[in-house]
């Protein structure tokens, strides 16, 4: 007991002196589209430098900590979800976080004199928000970005949808899974994401 007590002592005294260990600070949602934006135009900068591999490397962990791709992914299957068991919605998620990844390494390839500009911020249904965020494109229209952000369970600000020139990718993609998956089902519903993340890699698509 009385070592336990010099040991608990011990530690009380550390804290006083250095202070309890930090917590990470919590981003505003603008700061997490700025978060995003920001490795995006580098990635652009450098993706000749970088190529296909390095650019996915580089956005996969802004990628994981800016998007709540557990809830992107079991959104995506709308009701088929829960009729996957918990091993093959494991695998969906997986699958599903590595062709996002993918998705954006193939297609910010460039530079061109792009820039990107956070617009605006503001409160949007159930305790959402949304950014409007603006890809400045010098000799073409201007690209507009709306992202859904939500607390979810990690309390932290993810992007749970993002709507391009007003289109939602997360409902294009649903209608578009809904469909393999009612007529060929759920294996193939994972070819067809493991075949469009290869093409990514060689080259073939954007």
């Amino acid at each position: 007991m009385h070592r336990l007590f010099l040991s608990g002592f011990f530690l009380f005294v550390l804290t006083l002196a250095y202070g309890a260990p930090s917590q990470p600070e919590e981003q505003s949602p603008s700061q997490v589209i700025e978060q995003l934006n920001g490795v995006l135009l580098e990635v652009m900068k450098n993706a000749d430098a970088l190529g296909y591999q390095g650019r996915y490397d580089r956005l996969q962990p802004v990628i994981e900590r800016t998007h709540d791709l557990p809830f992107l992914a079991k959104f995506s299957l709308g009701g088929y979800w829960n009729k996957l068991s918990a091993e093959l919605q494991s695998q969906w998620v997986e699958k599903f976080t590595d062709y996002s990844i993918a998705t954006y390494a193939a297609r910010f390839d460039g530079y061109s004199g792009e820039a990107f500009e956070v617009v605006s911020e503001q409160p949007w249904k159930r305790s959402k928000m949304v950014v409007k965020s603006m890809l400045i494109l010098p000799d073409e229209d201007n690209i507009e970005f709306e992202y859904i952000l939500s607390r979810g369970d990690s309390g932290q600000w993810r992007i749970i949808n993002v709507l391009v020139d007003g289109v939602s990718d997360l409902a294009l993609k649903r209608a578009e899974y809904s469909n393999i998956l009612s007529k060929e089902g759920f294996d193939a519903l994972l070819n067809e994401l493991s075949e469009k993340t290869s093409d990514y890699a060689k080259g073939k698509s954007k």
